[in-house]
């Protein structure tokens, strides 16, 4: 389960399939539903709630061989299959314990892409994922969250049993625009291209000129390793 403290507080369910050398992370925005603070977290000063309208449901890859990760991800009414190559995450690996659901946890850290992420792993269960782009603790991560805990993920439950999600194709996995995938930071330019001529067209449909600002970025990558 994911716990999101931003301006609209928000919980929904996941689901991380894991192999020997991959996983795939399921993220079903589809069960999001308003956050009241009940994991222990308290709602952000001012926040918001708004009604779920949310039915898309990507999913990510990450596979240990060819060490990258691939993704699905919008632009507008299309969806693009990504690659992502920064693949290694550099851990820190603490002498703090705790135990969750039942499974002694250590505790580690790392950085990636300007946010700080504190994980919980299991070295019970020697597999090296996690959820959402963390991977590469020796054990599989019980609990992930970042500094400042606007974004919590907890392992609820854990299943042994196949299933037919490993057996397919990636790409197939959902309607795609592009047959081969194009980099993150491609897709990102592109995706920034498509506001800025959105915004464009609207002021030349009421003959007024548009200024986009952009706004300092946030969420859980906001700085990239090319802008530095």
């Amino acid at each position: 389960q994911l716990f999101n403290d931003t301006y609209s507080p928000n919980t929904y369910f996941s689901t991380l399939y894991i192999t020997d050398t991959k996983s795939i992370y399921h993220q079903k925005f589809s069960t999001r539903k308003d956050w009241d603070g009940s994991n222990g977290s308290q709602l952000s000063e001012g926040s918001i709630t708004v009604p779920n309208k949310v039915i898309y449901d990507p999913y990510l890859q990450t596979d240990l061989l060819k060490k990258e990760m691939l993704f699905f991800s919008p632009i507008g009414q299309n969806n693009f299959l990504v690659r992502d190559s920064n693949y290694d995450q550099k851990w820190i690996v603490s002498e703090d314990h705790k135990v969750i659901a039942g499974y002694k946890c250590t505790k580690a850290t790392t950085e990636y892409r300007g946010v700080k992420w504190i994980a919980w792993f299991a070295p019970e269960i020697p597999l090296p994922f996690g959820p959402w782009k963390l991977h590469g603790l020796p054990g599989l991560i019980f609990e992930a969250y970042d500094a400042s805990k606007t974004y919590t993920m907890q392992a609820i439950k854990i299943e042994y049993k196949k299933s037919k999600i490993t057996e397919k194709d990636f790409h197939e996995l959902m309607k795609i625009k592009n047959n081969n995938p194009i980099s993150y930071r491609q897709y990102l330019e592109d995706k920034d291209e498509y506001i800025d001529n959105f915004y464009r067209s609207r002021g030349q449909d009421q003959d007024v000129i548009i200024e986009r600002r952009k706004a300092p970025r946030t969420g859980m990558e906001i700085k990239f390793e090319w802008e530095e």
